[in-house]
C-alpha cells in the first residue's frame, strides 16, 4: 500500500514547552508575505513563510511593525540571476514616488535630514516604494536642494533587476548614506537589500606576488593589479622627470639667480617666462662713489662673462658713458680661481667727462667663490646699469 505525506491544513504552530504564548508559525502562500493584515501580520518574529508561486521562496519574519517589510527573503537569488542596471541611483526610499515637479527629498519619511539634492545632477535616478512596488525615476530638473522634478525612467524595472544605490534611506540614520546593493526579485515585489557597500574590506586585498612597477596607458583590458602597476610606474617616471625626490613639494635649490629656490614647477616656469620676455636681467647701483659690486657670478658655474655697462653722472644725467667688459678666471668646477683677467673696450662717451672705474676680481672660496664686476667713482656719484652674457662650464 502506497504511503502518502502526512497532511496538516493551513499552517503549523510550534509552541515552547509548557507555553501557549511563546510560539512561531510556519505559513505558506502564492504571493510574497505581507505584514499588515491577517495571519502573516499576527505571526511572531521568527516565523517562517514558504511561497508557492513566482519561483517560490523562503521568508523569515525579522521585525513586527505591521508592515510589508517585516518579512525578509532567505537566500532569495543566485548570483548568476542578478541583472545589473547601469543607471546611477542616488537614493532609494520606502516612500511612494510619482512623476512630477516640486518633489522634496528632505521630506521623505525615511530620510533623517541626511540627504538632499545638493550633489545630484539631472540624469541621476531615484528608487521609490522599495518596500512595496519599487519604481525607478529619472531626475529631469533640480530647482533647489528641496525641489526636484522626476520623470519615469527610460527602462522600467524588470525581474531580477539589481541596483547600486548611493544613499539607502531605509537604513538607520547612522548608516543611511552608505551605498547598498538592492535587488528586486520580480517586478512589483518589494526590494531586498543584499548588502551595504563600503571599502573597509579593501584593507584585506593584497597585490599580486609578482607585482612590479610598469608603465603605460590603463585600458579596459587591465586587471586592477596591472592598472596599479602602470599607474605606479608612470608616477615614478614623473618623479624622475621632475628631478627631485619622491614626496617633494617643490624643486629645491637653484644655483643661479633667475629661478628662486623652493619653487613649484609652475612658479619656476613663470619666473623663467618673465625673465625671457623681459630680456637679459639688468643689475643696478645708484650714486656710486666707493667701490661696489654691481654683479657677480659663481666661479663653479661660469667660466667667462661679458658685461655691457652703462653709467651716468647722478647729478648730471646728460653725461653718459658705456663700455663692454670681457672677463674670465682660471678656476674650474673642482678648484678655486686664483686669478681673473678682463678687457674694457668699446668705450662710448656723451657730454663732459666724469670718472668711472671698472674692475673685475675673484672673491671667496669653495662653492661660494664669485667673479665680481666692481665700480667706483671719484665724481660726486654715478648711476650704473650692467647686463650680463655668460659662458657656462
Amino acid at each position: 500500500m502506497a504511503r502518502s505525506p502526512h497532511g496538516i491544513e493551513k499552517s503549523i504552530r510550534l509552541y515552547a514547552e509548557n507555553s501557549d504564548s511563546n510560539y512561531i508559525d510556519m505559513l505558506f502562500g502564492a504571493t510574497a508575505p505581507g505584514g499588515d493584515s491577517g495571519e502573516q501580520d499576527a505571526a511572531p518574529v521568527g516565523s517562517i513563510y514558504m511561497r508557492t508561486g513566482a519561483g517560490g521562496g523562503l521568508y523569515k519574519k525579522v521585525v513586527d511593525n505591521n508592515a510589508l517589510a517585516d518579512w525578509e527573503e532567505v537566500g532569495n537569488v543566485a548570483l548568476d540571476e542578478l541583472v545589473w542596471r547601469s543607471e546611477k541611483v542616488v537614493a532609494g526610499t520606502n516612500d511612494t514616488l510619482s512623476a512630477g515637479s516640486g518633489i522634496n527629498p528632505v521630506s521623505w519619511t525615511d530620510n533623517d535630514s541626511g540627504v538632499d539634492a545638493t550633489n545630484w545632477v539631472v540624469g541621476n535616478h531615484v528608487l521609490g516604494d522599495l518596500n512595496g512596488v519599487p519604481a525607478l525615476f529619472r531626475i529631469s530638473a533640480i530647482a533647489s536642494p528641496t525641489s526636484i522634478t522626476l520623470v519615469a525612467a527610460s527602462i522600467a524595472i524588470a525581474d531580477n533587476n539589481t541596483f547600486m544605490v548611493q544613499a539607502y534611506l531605509p537604513d538607520s540614520p547612522a548608516s543611511q548614506e552608505q551605498q547598498a546593493i538592492v535587488h528586486i526579485p520580480t517586478a512589483g515585489s518589494p526590494a531586498i537589500k543584499i548588502s551595504d557597500v563600503n571599502w573597509n574590506f579593501a584593507d584585506g586585498i593584497g597585490l599580486a606576488a609578482s607585482y612590479a612597477q610598469t608603465n603605460g596607458t590603463v585600458t579596459s583590458a587591465d586587471t586592477v593589479n596591472s592598472a596599479i602597476q602602470k599607474l605606479d610606474g608612470n608616477q615614478i617616471d614623473l618623479t624622475t622627470l621632475s628631478g627631485v625626490a619622491q614626496g617633494a613639494v617643490d624643486l629645491g635649490a637653484f644655483s643661479g639667480t633667475l629661478i628662486s629656490d623652493n619653487q613649484t614647477i609652475k612658479q619656476a616656469l613663470q619666473q623663467l617666462e618673465t625673465a625671457v620676455e623681459a630680456g637679459s636681467p639688468t643689475y643696478t647701483s645708484n650714486a656710486v662713489t666707493t667701490a661696489v659690486t654691481v654683479d657677480s657670478v659663481l666661479v663653479d658655474n661660469i667660466c667667462a662673462v661679458k658685461w655691457y655697462v652703462y653709467a651716468r653722472e647722478t647729478a648730471n644725467p646728460e653725461r653718459v658713458k658705456a663700455y663692454e667688459v670681457w672677463a674670465t678666471h682660471n678656476g674650474t668646477t673642482s678648484a678655486d680661481a686664483t686669478q681673473s683677467d678682463d678687457t674694457v673696450y668699446a668705450k662710448l662717451k656723451i657730454g663732459s667727462n666724469f670718472d668711472v672705474n671698472l674692475s673685475v676680481d675673484v672673491n671667496g672660496t669653495g662653492a661660494g667663490q664669485t667673479m665680481r664686476l666692481r665700480v667706483s667713482s671719484s665724481s660726486a656719484g654715478v648711476d650704473v646699469r650692467a647686463t650680463r652674457e655668460a659662458v657656462s662650464f
